[in-house]
């Protein structure tokens, strides 16, 4: 069944770079909400993407509006048969309108052409078993899309990190301080005995965990006899 975030996107004929545009964000944030990845999706986006879908918050975050689905079925309930029908035909030549309004939709092409920008990357870093964050060596590549505000740019090595981040795929991270409990739950860069990963990090009574969104692979323990820092938060 298709995400109806996807869905409603693409009824009103809309690009995922058209959706970030009204809300703010990058099209890959837009597909990763789509993915149903919104646990970190903050209030303001929420109403944001609602007006820009004109769909209810609720149904952004999968929970119906039992109470008003409650009522109009009661109230249905309570019509006679022609106006049971009334109250269709009215349903449907609304939704025939709805849709049919036309929408000015630019091909790909356009949008690649006037979001591409070069970008230096510092090196890469593991969404498996860990590597070196890099030796000081930066490479360019063009990069598609909004560019967030970021102190570096790094690309992503393995799989353990899908959905949310593909291989080869480039993230962009914010420099953070040593509290590291304040990044309880956030995607972070971080660096395990002199091996880099990018990683949901999870803060323990006794200890830490790395943990991979891909449930193929086992979340990393961290213990305090490791030597462990964290680099970076990754810019949803």
């Amino acid at each position: 069944m298709e995400n109806p975030l996807k869905q409603r996107r693409l009824e009103m004929g809309l690009t995922l770079e058209e959706v970030g545009t009204k809300v703010g964000v990058g099209k890959s944030t837009v597909r990763k909400w789509e993915n149903g990845l919104i646990e970190n999706m903050g209030r303001d986006k929420i109403v944001l993407l609602s007006q820009a879908l004109n769909i209810s918050p609720l149904e952004i975050l999968g929970i119906a509006d039992i109470d008003s689905s409650n009522k109009l079925t009661d109230i249905y309930g309570q019509l006679n048969k022609d106006r049971k029908n009334n109250v269709l035909n009215f349903a449907k030549n609304q939704l025939k309108e709805q849709n049919s309004t036309p929408k000015t939709v630019l091909p790909f092409s356009a949008h690649s052409k006037a979001q591409a920008a070069e970008i230096t990357i510092y090196g890469a870093v593991s969404a498996g078993t860990g590597e070196m964050l890099g030796d000081g060596v930066t490479t360019k590549r063009v990069y598609f899309g909004r560019i967030p505000h970021h102190d570096y740019a790094l690309t992503v090595n393995g799989d353990s990190m899908q959905p949310l981040f593909e291989n080869g795929q480039i993230i962009f991270v914010e420099n953070v301080e040593d509290d590291v409990e304040f990044l309880d739950g956030q995607i972070v860069i971080a660096i395990l005995n002199g091996e880099s990963y990018i990683k949901k990090l999870r803060i323990m009574e006794n200890c830490a965990q790395l943990i991979s969104l891909n449930s193929n692979y086992d979340p990393i323990e961290v213990s305090a006899d490791d030597d462990f820092k964290i680099k970076g938060k990754v810019i949803l």
